[in-house]
């Protein structure tokens, strides 16, 4: 049997750690966060990705109930008050830098959040395409329409 040379791992899923991985993955850790709590790298973990359609078919699950853990995880923060105040001297004080802190945490997974699924998460845009009138759209060089240009403002300079 021939020596396997050194370099990368087979590209082969370790089926325990991968699920595990895909667990993580769901609870709302990072896809790093979850290679490194399973003891693989993250292109390991990308690479059994791309090799294995079932694996890649649990991850997009994955990542779906992912976001929604981060959903979930706005609603905690921005409910959380544990730290907006502390107690000196005997006195409650306002902690601006906590609030801050949990202000930047909220609206950094809420963009995130738009982002990924921007159906369920994303700003609802409304478009009123109830126009009853004609819409009459003129085709003129770009030369013309810089001359108008230059003539306007020569007009308006006098």
């Amino acid at each position: 049997m021939a020596k396997r040379k050194p370099g990368r791992p087979p590209a082969k899923p370790d089926a325990k750690k991968a699920s595990a991985a895909l667990e993580l993955i769901a609870a709302g850790k990072t896809i790093r966060q979850a290679a490194e709590a399973v003891g693989v790298s993250r292109s390991m973990l990308a690479r059994w990705l791309v090799h294995d359609d079932e694996l890649s078919g649990r991850y997009a699950r994955a990542r779906d109930a992912q976001i929604d853990a981060w959903a979930d995880e706005v609603l905690e923060v921005a409910d959380d008050s544990g730290f907006d105040a502390q107690i000196v001297d005997g006195k409650a004080v306002v902690d601006s830098e906590a609030i801050q802190r949990a202000k930047l945490r909220v609206d950094s997974r809420k963009w995130m959040l738009s982002k990924l699924k921007p159906e369920r998460y994303g700003d609802k845009v409304t478009v009123d395409n109830q126009h009853s009138g004609t819409v009459a759209v003129e085709h003129r060089p770009a030369a013309q329409m810089l001359q108008e240009v230059r003539e306007r403002r020569a007009a308006k300079s006098k």
